[in-house]
């Protein structure tokens, strides 16, 4: 890693099955100029707050998640910005915030998809951000931000360990390619699907529309014949799909050697925005 990721991971906890990293501007830059239609299809204020994080040209980010029965958790760390910067971002989108009286905590509250969300925000030293988000499936899925100690909690927990100190984990980071616009590495090592799914990395990346390329390593062969014998069968009901859809299916390769599954899948600008109207007008009659 390069020194900058490096600082930025050392600011994620231990214990994580997944982490995450990329040029998240880039993100952000085919958001607006792509699908500033479909974003404000999200949520009220959705298009502005990306708008204002566009104008964040020094914006770097780093993530983790791990998962367990029942829900998951997801920290993110990033630099570029202070929390006065957040808030003045969600005060252009119409947001609820409430910043602490010493400047370190900040408190958001958005709609998305028709769901309120709400996101804590802790500064760190050395103009980085901290936040942390959990989620929880049973009886619809909920999501709850880290409140002030559980964040300042976390930064604590860093004297035992951080995210990369462990090895199965760091071995997939070594895969993956970490100068695609966003990547993914992981291992499900400890987990309740450790007997199904090892090691798995991936990237998405974005240049004349998107493109994914994901591996995985199945452990269970069954499972894997499995996935071989049924991507023929889903081609060819791309055929009885809307048409703006069928790109999802009729683009999407997929490879098998060995114990590794590896899938890639390329859309252009245009089918990509149009995906996304798909999914803001599901965000829509969500919020109905």
């Amino acid at each position: 890693m390069t020194t900058d990721e490096a600082a930025l991971f050392k600011k994620l906890p231990a214990g994580a099955n997944v982490v995450f990293g990329g040029n998240y501007m880039k993100v952000q830059n085919l958001m607006q100029s792509e699908l500033g239609e479909a974003l404000a299809g999200m949520g009220p204020g959705m298009k502005e707050w990306s708008a204002c994080w566009v104008e964040l040209k020094d914006l770097k980010l780093a993530g983790s998640a791990s998962f367990g029965a029942g829900g998951g958790q997801m920290q993110t760390v990033f630099t570029g910005a202070t929390l006065d910067d957040m808030k003045k971002c969600a005060d252009r989108a119409g947001y609820k915030s409430t910043l602490d009286a010493d400047g370190k905590y900040l408190l958001i509250e958005m709609t998305t998809m028709g769901q309120k969300l709400e996101q804590g925000m802790l500064q760190l030293p050395g103009n980085m951000i901290y936040t942390r988000q959990s989620m929880s499936f049973g009886g619809g899925a909920v999501v709850v931000p880290g409140s002030r100690a559980e964040l300042e909690g976390d930064m604590a927990k860093l004297a035992q360990g951080t995210v990369l100190d462990n090895k199965a984990l760091a071995a997939s980071v070594e895969k993956v390619d970490r100068t695609r616009t966003f990547w993914f590495a992981g291992t499900a090592a400890g987990t309740s699907i450790s007997d199904k799914v090892g090691r798995f990395h991936g990237t998405f990346d974005i240049a004349s529309g998107v493109a994914m390329d994901v591996t995985v390593q199945v452990v269970d062969s069954n499972i894997s014949n499995q996935i071989m014998e049924t991507l023929p069968q889903l081609k060819k009901s791309a055929a009885s799909m809307p048409a703006e859809l069928r790109p999802m299916l009729e683009n999407l390769s997929v490879a098998r050697d060995g114990d590794q599954i590896h899938a890639k899948l390329k859309l252009t600008d245009s089918q990509v925005a149009t995906l996304m109207k798909q999914l803001s007008a599901f965000g829509r009659a969500g919020a109905l």
